[in-house]
């Protein structure tokens, strides 16, 4: 029998078996109320996506209304567009996340005003 040592994330179930990758996902953990992550952000919602360049439209995806793309990867610790939310993605609309980067924009321009 070999014994393992194993770390666990502080706030989800997760489990892994190095320091330096438990640290980068409790930064990113859903269930961190101080973690980045897209999927936690106002501006992110469940919608289908139509590609220009095909003929094809992905259906329930999670999409960033502030870059208007697919979220793939998660860039919410660079991302200046981010403001978390409780709600998740899969629970906004498009409509709502719109709203969220129409209101960030309005108090940019209103702060570069003064």
């Amino acid at each position: 029998m070999t014994e393992k040592l194993m770390y666990k994330c502080d706030h989800c179930r997760k489990v892994m078996a190095t320091v330096a990758g438990m640290e980068r996902h409790e930064k990113q953990c859903l269930h961190n109320p101080d973690g980045h992550n897209c999927y936690s952000c106002d501006k992110s919602f469940l919608g289908d996506y139509d590609d220009d360049c095909s003929y094809s439209v992905a259906h329930d995806v999670p999409i960033c209304a502030y870059t208007q793309d697919i979220i793939r990867e998660n860039f919410a610790d660079r991302c200046c567009g981010y403001k978390r939310t409780d709600k998740s993605y899969h629970n906004r609309t498009e409509k709502d996340a719109e709203a969220a980067v129409d209101a960030e924009l309005n108090g940019q321009e209103v702060q570069n005003a003064l």
